[in-house]
């Protein structure tokens, strides 16, 4: 009769694993979505992908330097937010012309409108500012009954040192938010499309 007993006490009904596969389930459903939730926190998307595409003409060496949009004020139902900038990087799908690159912030006014890609871009904005870590920028709404836009859009600009074709296809714009977009912090990749040729 104890041995029946012992051997009662000692066998493991498929009920006792049960609350330990349960918890494990738990864990790991938790542990999904706290590393979904971290990587929604830190790839913010504000900026509409505009792609923009150029194809400038060829010019001399001295001549060649190209400034282009890298963020466009936000159309349709896009966000306005006030942001932060910490950085921004060009990336070159082809560069025989070692090129420097440089950026800038446009501050419009009321009635101007942001631009593609143009050699000399002093003149289409109220200010033009070098990019900073900790610089603030306001992406805003495109109000077509105000014949333009404002706020600021960021702008790159490529400059080749030698005879050759260079072609952007993407920045990266790292940025953080505000309370009101829960201090949101990261690297948003923007495509591109623009090519420029020094001779």
């Amino acid at each position: 009769m104890s041995e029946t007993l012992a051997a009662d006490a000692s066998a493991q009904s498929p009920r006792d694993g049960a609350p330990r596969a349960r918890r494990a389930a738990l864990a790991l459903t938790t542990a999904t979505a706290l590393v979904a939730a971290f990587w929604w926190w830190s790839h913010p998307r504000v900026f509409d992908d505009h792609n923009g595409g150029a194809a400038m003409h060829s010019q001399p060496v001295a001549r060649a330097a190209t400034s282009m949009a890298v963020t466009l004020p936000q159309t349709g139902d896009g966000d306005t937010a006030s942001l932060t900038l910490h950085g921004a990087e060009a990336h070159f799908a082809i560069d025989t012309a070692a090129a420097t690159t440089s950026f800038s912030v446009c501050h419009l006014s009321k009635g101007e409108d942001p631009v593609m890609a143009i050699r000399d871009i002093g003149d289409h904005c109220r200010d033009l500012e070098p990019l900073r870590d900790g610089m603030d920028f306001r992406l805003e709404q495109w109000r077509a009954e105000e014949h333009g836009a404002r706020g600021d859009y960021l702008v790159l600009t490529v400059t080749p040192t030698r005879p050759g074709k260079v072609k952007v296809d993407r920045v990266d714009v790292t940025y953080a938010l505000g309370a009101d977009h829960l201090w949101r912090r990261g690297t948003e990749r923007l495509g591109m499309d623009v090519t420029l040729t020094a001779e």
